[in-house]
C-alpha cells in the first residue's frame, strides 16, 4: 500500500485545503499512517502538516492510534469506525465458528485483523464504552453473545469435572481425559468444552497437559501456604505435601511464581 505522489499532489491542488488532503491521504492509504509518510506524499513541510494534523486530531477528524507506542499514526475518524466494524465482524465470525468458546483471546484477534497492537486496543476500548464489546476470560466477546451447551457437551461438561475432581493432584494428561470422556463429542467441540470450563474457572490449566479442578489447586495453595509459613520449602517438600508427582509438582509452582503466590529463591520456594 503506498501513496501516488503526483496524484494526491493534484489532489491537493484541487481541494485548495491541506486537512482535507491529509484525511484523504489517510484514507487512501488504508491502514494507521505515520506523519512522515504524509509529508512524503503531500510534499509539504513537516512543520505544516504537523501542525494540521494536531488540529485535526484535536477537532475529532483525525485520531492518533499508536496507543503511545513508536511513531504517531493516524486514522480518520471515518476510517477508525471502518476498522471497530472489523474488530465485531471478526467476533461475530469466530463465535459463529467456535459456539462454545467464551471469547477469542486479544493475540488471536490481532493477528486476525493485522493490527498493531495500539488501534486495536483503541478500538476494544471504544466498543467496550459503546457497550457492544465485551472483556471476558480468555479475551473479548460479542455484547449479547453467552456459551450455551447442549444436551451433549452439558454432559461432558459434567463429566470432565467430576474426572478432575475424582484424580485430586494426580491428573492423566490432558489428551486421554478428553479421550475417555468425549463419549460422542466431536474432539474439537470436547477440548472447547474443557477451555471454557477453565475460562469459567471450575478448572485450572497448568500448561497444555496438566489440568485441575478448581477445588484441587486451592488444596495446593492451602498445602504451599502452610509450608511457607515456616520459611522456605523446596519442590520436593512440596510434592510430598500434596501426595502427587514432580510432573504436577514443578506446573503448580511455576504457576504460584506467575501469579505473585510464591517466589523462587535458589532452588526453594517462599510465600510472596
Amino acid at each position: 500500500k503506498g501513496f501516488n505522489l503526483e496524484r494526491l499532489s493534484n489532489q491537493e491542488s484541487a481541494l485548495g485545503n491541506l486537512d482535507q488532503a491529509i484525511l484523504l491521504a489517510i484514507d487512501e492509504s488504508g491502514e494507521p499512517t505515520r506523519s512522515d509518510r504524509l509529508v512524503d506524499a503531500l510534499q509539504r513541510p513537516r512543520q505544516e502538516v504537523e501542525a494540521a494534523l494536531s488540529a485535526l486530531t484535536e477537532q475529532g477528524e483525525a485520531l492518533n492510534v499508536s496507543g503511545g507506542k513508536g511513531q504517531p499514526a493516524y486514522l480518520t475518524r471515518g476510517g477508525f469506525q471502518a476498522f471497530c466494524d472489523r474488530v465485531t465482524d471478526s467476533l461475530e465470525a469466530y463465535h459463529a465458528a467456535r459456539p462454545l468458546r467464551e471469547g477469542l483471546p486479544k493475540l488471536e484477534l490481532r493477528s486476525r485483523l493485522k493490527a498493531s497492537e495500539g488501534v486495536l486496543g483503541l478500538a476494544l476500548t471504544a466498543l467496550i464504552e459503546a457497550g457492544e464489546v465485551t472483556q471476558r476470560a480468555p479475551g473479548y466477546a460479542r455484547a449479547g453473545f453467552e456459551v450455551e451447551f447442549g444436551e451433549a457437551t452439558a454432559a461432558l461438561a459434567a463429566r470432565l469435572c467430576a474426572r478432575y475432581e475424582a484424580d485430586g493432584l494426580n491428573p492423566a494428561a490432558r489428551g486421554q481425559t478428553l479421550e475417555d470422556e468425549r463419549e460422542d463429542v466431536p474432539s474439537e467441540e470436547a477440548l472447547d468444552v474443557l477451555h471454557t470450563l477453565c475460562d469459567r474457572g471450575e478448572l485450572v490449566a497448568l500448561n497444555e497437559e496438566i489440568l485441575l479442578h478448581a477445588a484441587s489447586y486451592q488444596r495446593a495453595r492451602e498445602a504451599a501456604s502452610a509450608l511457607g509459613a515456616g520459611g522456605s520449602f523446596s519442590p520436593s517438600a512440596f510434592k510430598d505435601a500434596i501426595s502427587s508427582s514432580r510432573r504436577v509438582a514443578i506446573p503448580l509452582l511455576e504457576r504460584f511464581d506467575a501469579t505473585g503466590f510464591t517466589r523462587r529463591q535458589g532452588d526453594a520456594r517462599v510465600l510472596c
